[in-house]
């Protein structure tokens, strides 16, 4: 197995967070993998940042396919990166062009998907960590994050994988699906002691 240096996305979207509870992964035939925590991060190709950001993934895959396969990539590996119209991606010699993405937010936009099977850091924007009651970060938001891309050879297939390391919640974005109810925006504070609590 080779592995990359790591990698920062910067400013990026959060898709489908498995941050604080894992899950298991089951194949075709019904196999179930170990337990693992998860994340998507979309990356803007217009935004000069964001595109540099994926050129490097690019290269840096590159340079893994080819010391894995010693620079004869077998056509069967799979990425688990792309873009969301399924253009095509030359990974040395191989040209890969994955499966449309028609998922809240995907349109137009590089996605990487990553996991791990311990628990990513997670933490606020002043560093401080968060924990899922804290209602963030969401899928929609703005965060930072740090991967390493790895080479997968086994019974469950070829392929380029990233590994999830780090997220920091950066600021708030148009939330994938139902963001979670802020109190302060459903509750007025209850004075006293005497009421029963319920609301008029």
């Amino acid at each position: 197995m080779a592995t990359s240096e790591v990698i920062k996305l910067g400013g990026v979207r959060l898709s489908f967070p498995k941050l604080f509870t894992p899950k298991a992964f089951v194949d075709k035939d019904g196999n179930k993998s170990s337990e693992r925590f998860e994340a998507a991060f979309l990356l803007d190709p217009s935004d000069k940042t964001h595109a540099a950001i994926i050129a490097d993934i690019v290269e840096k895959a590159t340079d893994l396919a080819n010391e894995q396969w010693h620079n004869k990539i077998p056509k069967s590996v799979e990425l688990c990166f792309g873009y969301s119209d399924a253009q095509a991606i030359a990974v040395g010699d191989l040209k890969w062009h994955g499966k449309e993405k028609e998922y809240d937010g995907y349109e137009g936009m590089f996605y990487i998907s990553s996991a791990n099977r311990t628990r990513p850091t997670v933490v606020d924007r002043d560093r401080s960590p968060l924990v899922e009651a804290d209602g963030k970060p969401y899928p929609g938001c703005i965060v930072n994050a740090s991967i390493t891309l790895w080479t997968q050879d086994n019974q469950w297939g070829k392929r380029i994988n990233a590994n999830l390391r780090a997220v920091q919640f950066v600021k708030d974005g148009e939330a994938f699906g139902a963001k979670p109810v802020a109190a302060e925006d459903e509750f007025d504070v209850v004075d006293g002691d005497e009421d029963d609590g319920f609301l008029d």
